[in-house]
């Protein structure tokens, strides 16, 4: 009886050894970099300014036509390098990282520095390769302090 208590405790320490790390693991940024959703580039099909939508691609009469300009890139063979786009047709280069936790999408260092900060941040809505949403966070001071949502596809 003795025998089976030390064999089954052996068995229970085995096993908690051998998936303590499948429990604890870290999600390795290859993972995400790897996902083709965050390769080549995206361009707006519908954006809204607050509550009103301003754009829709592909439409006459748009409230603001420059959204065709819009463009995220993530840059082919760089890690983490991301080329944003503004309707207003300003360009910045930076490194993006996405954060699975609280579902934001950051691009940091931007190049030349927006107006807005050296940062932007969104909420990630959705995840797919033609319906990628992203909410921005904080009022963006280019279209009179608004909350944006951009439904993106691929280019």
């Amino acid at each position: 009886m003795k025998a089976l208590t030390v064999l089954l405790k052996a068995t229970v320490l085995v096993v908690g050894v051998l998936l303590a790390p499948v429990s604890c693991r870290v999600r390795n940024l290859a993972d995400v970099t790897s996902n083709a959703l965050f390769s080549g580039s995206f361009v707006a099909n519908v954006v809204k300014e607050g509550s009103v939508v301003v754009y829709r691609r592909g439409t006459t009469g748009n409230y603001i036509p420059g959204y065709s300009k819009f463009r995220i890139e993530f840059v082919a063979g760089s890690e983490n390098r991301v080329r944003f786009t503004e309707y207003t047709g300003e360009t910045f280069d930076g490194i993006w990282n996405y954060s699975e936790d609280n579902s934001t999408l950051s691009f940091r260092q931007l190049v030349p520095v927006p107006s807005a900060g050296n940062s932007i941040i969104f909420k990630v809505e959705k995840k797919e390769r033609n319906d990628f949403v992203l909410s921005s966070i904080s009022p963006n001071p280019k279209t009179g302090s608004t909350l944006n949502q951009y439904v993106l596809i691929s280019e």
